[in-house]
């Protein structure tokens, strides 16, 4: 049986007859509210005083139902008024309403009891209160207005015809706002014995109950299967995971908001009245085998998915709220109308027989194959299989029917069984509008198969195998000797195209193309499918692929250096595609997957070294240069991220580059070699299968399986984990509607044994056949794959015409959040299928609008200079495109501007010296006078001194400039050129000049003192006019957070043993006022203290990218920082994965001089496993911080109490080293989930490495250079656990915490809890690399709080992990108990490699109960 889709739905309901069936009982749990006559947690217990009332029955049926509850005392007091605050609150729990108005009522208190219950009320759009904003919600509740609010609640107000409320002999005094809802419920208000309604009179609980209970035919609030019941009236679902069989339901059915974003079924079902969908997300509404009156989908607080399968018959369905509709197999529906967005997918045997779309359902989606007999479009770009309908009652097929009589159709079904010879035409959305007829047929071929079967691939098929031998004629294959049939699709990379691949050769670029167009010809002539996968080389380093140096993607897009090496080879692959052809010359198709898993680390185009823009610019301009500049136009283009996404469309599309350059969405997805086909490795792929499907659909795309396997590292040879492993994911696919409707899935290449292989074998030269073999021929025999065999002969018999593709927009450089570093870039806008007639930039908030002019590489082009006020911070850069006088297109990115010097001011003296002030001289025996003046054509301010002599140390020269209020603010540096004669140094040759700056009115602080100082005769020298100078440049830094209060700038020339017979010349050049942006001195010991982002999230996030797994993101924010301004925000949600994380790379940073990590967390108190994980020299170490409280606190872990990561198997035991931590290469924090909550937050501030004097790190080896522990204390307890955890428990001891209830020594100790009765008892260890090799003797306390044992302390060694322990010793309450060991190392080899220290408690036998271990000051000793 098919599972079905996601979706979200909103509901509200009409009541109709009183209820005569008996309602199921089950319970639930619900939330409670603090008002004590409402509801609270539910029992089963009757109350003591309503066992002769009369609403005896309808109070226990909806206190079964979990919706109310009584008093602590027992009672119920039906008699007693009901609140219309307490009404509101049940009508909530009945039907989950949790969203909340954002507008709260003037009357409500902050603190009372039902706040959050109004808000809910309110959006869900049945309680609006009273004129001025008034709920009155402490007031009882009269008769008229709880009618009122039950038949808006349960949509039927306005359903009556009168009759019922004329039966009341006080009918005239019911307020006309409540005639319609009494009317309405009049049969269900059987009213007082006197004829009366009594609409002022306040209704009881016991009146209320009744009303209820007659209302609720049946009410489902716990998941699970029920079936074989009739409701003579309305039944509510309120809960995700139930399904209802073989029911039949005289009045309405709701699918309420309490199922939330799960999932709910009807299977077999019969509803007379409407169904109502508020609730369900993603995960579908099922509807199966149904007959429904009208369905009314309205979700006030989501999307909601709904699916229908098998034989189904619906009068009407009205969709109110934004929502994808699966009408699968036969089903039959009247009317749709749709009044918003939707996205409505239309089976081959599904019939509608009209659709309205009306106005304000704009952009709504149809697709499919079945069968539309009328439509009426009145909403704007509605489109049909990727055709945008016009306006109007729509005609696009006309034929007679049985009685002759026209009727119109929209037929979407192009299996006519019409015996017209007329073609069809279909039209499709495709990258390349000019894409060659044979890649047409391919994507609509593709397209078609979609939920009928799935191809499957194999990459190398046919040139790299198990059982391929060289010098045969015959096409062999792994996959073809497994199972007597080619794959349908085969899948080669461009490492064929540059020789380093079959059937390419080394260093023959025209020979591998000849190669490999041989290969695909081969295949293609069998009927085969071929897709071209693209693992490039560094263009920058030249390495492999995986060569993630360089910031390659920066410098290979227009304007890097490297572009043109990435062009060239764009080039050979165009060459290769134009040149693949058929023996018709005929274009043969490729299924292009550049780039992929992108989202990993293991790329040079991937996320730990390129941005999510970066990367969407470096894909759109592939495909731009293949198919608009070489003309390549039989390529679709597929885009395949790593798995898993959780489900999550904004986690896959996170690179996305859009649906102007995107045909096939796909996926990668491995399983794990260590433990093969979990359910929740393969809910997982089906959840984001499904979700790719969906979203395929939404955009007109083929979603495909692009690569997947057993493992990143494929099968073992024998020991696999999962022997059915190929037809588990294959059922598992099939299971779900939206899975199974993936084109094709393909697996690696048989490249080898023990690593890579991916595809069993049979009959292998001594091998024999793989232990999966047997599983993977079921595979095959499956009707539900396809392969080579299975494709042959299909034919397209329709006309394609690919739509003309969207006019569009975007910026190629600077991509987002890029940094500028050069004082010139050049801004390029692409766009496409649209002739502007202005584009423009422009920056930050400026209304300048900068003109861009078309460049011969087809780019709107323009220069941009950024202006100082910009240099050191984030500046936003927008783009218009104008069409006339109106805006087309419009887009902005942000970059970070770090130029290294960007000149403000400058002074060149060609003409004048305007803006400099003489300041004077000191001393003051010297005099200054300046002018202009022309040295070899060139003008300069000439400082003419008179009384220097060499005897003065300190012979300043001082100038000021003017004017300058209005740039000094941004001045943090300053120029100038000297030029002094040679001759100045005669008499001292040791004489020596200096700049300086002075920031008035601070005379005191003198930049450039002690860095500018230069001797004459250091100084570089050229001849003017016969005069030989010393040239002597000056560049000065101030103190950016001065310069904004300065009320000037003076700079002075000061001498230092110069002389000057008489009076002699100095001239001053090229003053320039910059602003330089100079990045802060990097700190090796630093991961990240948050600060150097400017407040940026993006600029996090391209730093902290995500590792893999579940939900998770990073932010800054200013709530916990510790060490400055910010700290990390990290949000995470665990799912199928079981585990999250990101990672920040280091780039090999020497860590050799520390021995501890530090670090401010705050803890969410999950209580899951949190993973502190570096990647030093190689090797993965991890460390488990706690989350079981929420303290906030400084985190210290030495480097010897990291262990390696125990996934692998291979270095386990290895301890990090000082020559280890010469290359720390990557920070990662991740969340495995332990049983916890599955989302939290957490917080970091202040990653380092530091150094706190106590070693514990050994260099690698023994010796004068290891660093041994000393005598002391090694554990005390005092500030946590440090680590000591509980292992090998066979007594059921929960967590290590520290308590103050026993102590050694000082006031705290480290405690577990364990069962008395568990013989086989437990340990508590601390797993750390430690050198213990010059001490003696180490020991621990150790006491119960009840009860005996025997306990024997222990280490464990070198790395094999050989255990020595202290003997078994007697434990009890009475006092601590030391355990020791004496080191001795002709007794104990490996001292200096000690693996970890524990205690292992073993309970005395006949014992019960629970006791207390205590464990303290652990101390070593000479």
């Amino acid at each position: 049986m098919m599972s079905l889709f996601r979706e979200f739905i909103a509901g509200i309901l009409s009541v109709l007859l009183i209820v005569s069936a008996t309602p199921y009982n089950f319970f639930s749990t619900s939330y409670a509210a603090t008002s004590e006559a409402v509801v609270s947690n539910l029992n089963s217990f009757a109350f003591s005083d309503i066992r002769d009332n009369w609403a005896k029955n309808s109070i226990e049926n909806l206190k079964n139902y979990g919706i109310i509850n009584g008093y602590p005392d027992g009672t119920f007091k039906p008699q007693k008024e009901i609140t219309r605050a307490e009404v509101v609150s049940i009508l909530n729990r009945i039907f989950g309403f949790s969203a909340k108005s954002e507008h709260q009522f003037s009357d409500v208190k902050s603190g009372a009891w039902y706040l959050d219950q109004l808000l809910i009320a309110r959006y869900a759009g049945y309680y609006s209160g009273f004129p001025n904003n008034i709920s009155k919600a402490d007031a009882n509740i009269t008769r008229e207005d709880a009618i009122t609010l039950l038949a808006d609640v349960f949509n039927m107000n306005g359903q009556g015809d009168s009759s019922n409320i004329n039966k009341f002999k006080d009918a005239s005094q019911i307020s006309d706002y409540a005639k319609g809802a009494v009317d309405s419920l009049g049969e269900i208000i059987s009213g007082y014995d006197d004829g009366t309604f009594k609409p002022e009179k306040t209704i009881t609980r016991a009146e209320f109950c009744a009303l209820l209970d007659r209302l609720i035919a049946g009410y489902f609030n716990i998941g699970g299967n029920y079936e074989g019941k009739s409701f003579n009236g309305n039944v509510i679902i309120n809960h995700d995971g139930v399904t209802l069989k073989n029911t039949v339901i005289k009045g309405n059915l709701f699918f309420a908001s309490g199922i939330g974003n799960g999932e709910a079924a009807i299977d077999n079902v019969t509803v007379d009245g409407t169904v109502y969908i508020s609730g369900g997300g993603e995960n579908s509404i099922y509807i199966n085998n149904s007959n429904i009156n009208k369905i009314v989908v309205n979700r006030l607080d989501g999307k909601v998915h709904v699916a229908f399968s098998g034989n189904n018959e619906v009068g009407n369905i009205a969709v109110n709220s934004e929502s994808l509709i699966d009408l699968n197999d036969k089903s039959d529906i009247g009317t749709i109308e749709v009044n918003t967005y939707v996205a409505l997918n239309i089976g081959r045997e599904a019939s509608v027989s009209e659709i309205n779309v009306n106005s304000g359902a704009n952009g709504t989606i149809i697709n499919g194959y079945g069968t539309i007999k009328k439509a009426n479009i009145e909403a704007e770009n509605v489109s049909l299989n990727g055709r945008i309908l016009e306006k109007g009652l729509l005609n696009l097929s006309s034929k007679n029917d049985n009685n002759n009589s026209t009727n119109t159709n929209i037929n979407t079904n192009n299996n006519s069984n019409s015996s017209s010879n007329e073609s069809t035409t279909r039209s499709i959305n495709l990258v390349d509008p000019d894409a060659t007829a044979a890649t047409k047929e391919l994507f609509v071929y593709l397209n078609d198969i979609r939920g009928k079967e799935v191809l499957f691939g194999h990459q190398h098929d046919t040139d790299e195998g198990i059982t391929i031998t060289s010098g045969s004629n015959e096409l062999q294959s792994d996959v073809k000797n497994d199972v007597g049939d080619f794959p349908a699709v085969f899948g080669w990379d461009t490492l064929s195209l540059e020789g380093k691949e079959k059937p390419g050769v080394p260093n023959d670029l025209e020979k591998n193309r000849e190669n490999l167009i041989a290969a695909v010809k081969k295949i293609h002539e069998m009927g085969g499918i071929f897709t071209l996968s693209a693992h490039m080389p560094n263009f920058v380093t030249g390495g492999s692929f995986n060569d993630v140096s360089g910031d390659v993607v920066e410098k290979i897009l227009p304007g890097g250096e490297y572009n043109s090496q990435f062009n060239e080879f764009l080039d050979n692959i165009a060459l290769f595609a134009n040149n693949l052809k058929d023996d018709d010359g005929n274009l043969i198709p490729i299924l292009f997957r550049p780039f992929h898993e992108q989202n990993g680390g293991w790329f040079w185009w991937g996320a730990k070294t390129t941005t999510p823009s970066q990367y969407i610019e470096l894909y759109r301009y592939t495909v731009e240069y293949l198919r608009d500049k070489k003309g390549v136009h039989n390529i679709l283009y597929v885009y395949s991220p790593n798995g898993p996404f959780n489900g999550s469309e904004d986690n896959y599309l996170a690179t996305y580059p859009g649906d102007n350059y995107v045909d096939v969405l796909g996926m990668d997805q491995y399983d794990n070699i260590d433990n093969p086909g979990t359910a929740q490795f393969l809910s997982g792929l089906v959840n984001d299968l499904s979700m790719i499907s969906k979203l395929a659909d939404s955009k007109g795309k083929i979603a495909v399986l692009s690569e997947f396997g057993y493992s990143p590292q494929g099968m073992k040879v024998t020991g696999n984990g999962d022997l059915s492993w190929f037809t588990d994911v294959l059922n598992a696919i099939k299971s779900d509607s939206n899975a199974r409707r993936i084109a094709y899935m393909l697996t690696w290449a048989n490249f080898g044994l023990n690593g890579n292989l991916f595809v069993p074998y049979k009959n292998a030269p001594n091998l024999g056949d793989h232990e999966l073999l047997p599983d993977f021929i079921k595979f095959y025999q499956d009707p539900y794959t396809a392969f080579l065999n299975d494709i042959k002969g299909t034919n397209l018999t329709e006309d394609v015409i690919v739509n003309p593709g969207k006019p569009f927009m975007h910026i190629v450089t600077p991509t987002d959040n890029s940094e500028i570093t050069t004082n010139t870039t050049k801004i390029r806008v692409r766009i496409l299928n649209d002739t502007p007639t202005k584009v423009v930039y422009k920056v930050n908030d400026s209304n300048v609008e900068v003109p861009m002019t078309l460049d011969q590489d087809g780019y709107y082009s323009q220069d941009w200079s950024p202006s100082y006020q910009y240099n050191g911070k984030t500046t936003k850069i927008t783009v218009i495109a104008y069409n006339g006088g109106s805006i087309e297109f419009e887009q902005s990115v942000n970059v970070f501007v770090k130029i290294p010097e960007i000149l403000i001011k400058d002074y060149t003296f060609d003409t004048n010296i305007e803006g400099i002030q003489n300041n004077g001289t000191y001393p003051e025996s010297m005099s200054l006078n300046i002018g202009h003046a022309v040295l070899d054509g060139d003008g300069k301010l000439e400082m003419t001194v008179s009384g220097m002599t060499y005897a003065d140390s300190w012979q300043e020269l001082k100038l000021q400039l003017t004017n300058i209020n209005d740039v000094l603010p941004y001045v943090n540096r300053i120029k100038f050129d000297v030029l002094i004669p040679v001759a100045a140094a005669n008499v001292n040759p040791d004489a020596t000049v200096r700049g300086i700056a002075m920031l008035p009115d601070d005379w005191d602080t003198k930049y450039g003192m002690t860095t500018t100082e230069k001797k004459i005769t250091d100084l570089s020298t050229e001849s003017i006019d016969g005069i030989q100078y010393a040239y002597f440049p000056v560049t000065i830094d101030l103190d950016s957070s001065k310069v904004a209060s300065a009320k000037g700038l003076a700079i002075s020339v000061v001498g230092n043993g110069l002389n000057f017979d008489g009076t002699g010349e100095i001239y001053v050049d090229n003053i320039q006022l910059i602003n330089a942006f100079v990045e802060a001195p990097t700190d090796p010991s630093l991961v990240d203290d948050f600060e150097s982002y400017q407040g940026n999230d993006a600029a996090l996030q391209s730093k902290w990218i995500k590792a893999s797994g579940d939900d998770i993101s990073v932010s800054l924010t200013n709530n916990n920082a510790a060490d400055g301004k910010y700290a990390m925000k990290v949000d995470y949600r665990l799912g199928s994965s079981g585990y999250t994380g990101v990672t920040k790379t280091l780039g090999g940073v020497d860590w050799s001089g520390y021995n501890k990590l530090k670090f401010y967390l705050v803890p969410d108190g999950s209580n899951q496993k949190l993973v502190i994980q570096m990647k030093i020299n190689g090797i993965y170490y991890e460390a488990y911080p706690s989350l079981s409280n929420s303290i906030p606190h400084w985190e210290e872990i030495g480097f010897n109490s990291f262990t390696v990561a125990p996934w692998d198997t291979k270095d386990q035991g290895k301890v990090i080293t000082k020559e280890d931590l010469k290359n720390v290469q990557e920070f990662s924090i991740y969340v495995n989930d332990a049983g916890g909550s599955k989302s939290g937050t957490l917080y970091f501030d202040g990653i380092r490495a530091i150094n706190d004097g106590t070693g514990g790190i050994p260099n690698g080896s023994s010796g004068s250079n290891s660093t041994p522990a000393q005598p002391g204390v090694l554990y005390d307890f005092e500030n946590g656990t440090d680590g000591w955890t509980v292992d090998q428990n066979n007594a059921n001891a929960i967590a290590t915490s520290i308590t103050t209830d026993a102590a050694s020594s000082g006031t705290h100790s480290l405690t577990s809890n364990f069962d008395l009765s568990k013989t086989d008892g437990f340990e508590i260890d601390k797993v750390q690399a430690i050198d213990l090799s010059a001490v003696k003797k180490i020991s621990i306390d150790i006491k119960l709080s009840n009860g005996t044992a025997t306990a024997a302390l222990y280490i464990k060694t070198g790395s094999s992990w050989t255990w020595y322990d202290s003997g078994w010793q007697p434990i009890s309450s009475s006092g601590f108990t030391i355990l020791s060991i004496d080191l001795d190392s002709s007794k104990i080899s490996n001292l200096d490699n000690v693996q970890s220290i524990g205690v292992k408690i073993i309970p005395d036998s006949g014992q019960t109960g629970n006791s207390n271990v205590y464990l303290d000051n652990v101390v070593l000793s000479d």
